[in-house]
């Protein structure tokens, strides 16, 4: 997760989370990155997978325990967006 932030600093995005992102996130293939993307929208679109792409034992591994902590975390984080909690 802290290198989702790290690399949405790096490239510039300065806004935590977007109105719209909770739709682009329910249809990623349809969406083009804009400057106005955040650290949120690139878990939601990308990251949410990547455990099931890691080809070593080890990586599955590590990938399945960090995607755990990811899933948590934006779970709590929409809900805290939507005010349900």
């Amino acid at each position: 997760m802290a290198r989702d932030f790290l690399f949405a600093g790096m490239i510039g995005v300065t806004k935590l989370y977007a109105e719209n992102e909770a739709e682009h996130a329910k249809n990623p293939k349809k969406y083009e990155y804009t400057e106005d993307d955040t650290a949120i929208l690139e878990y939601e679109t990308h990251l949410k997978g990547i455990k099931d792409r890691m080809l070593t034992k080890t990586g599955k591994t590590i990938a399945r325990e960090r995607s755990d902590f990811m899933k948590e975390f934006f779970a709590q984080f929409w809900k805290e967006v939507e005010g349900k909690c």
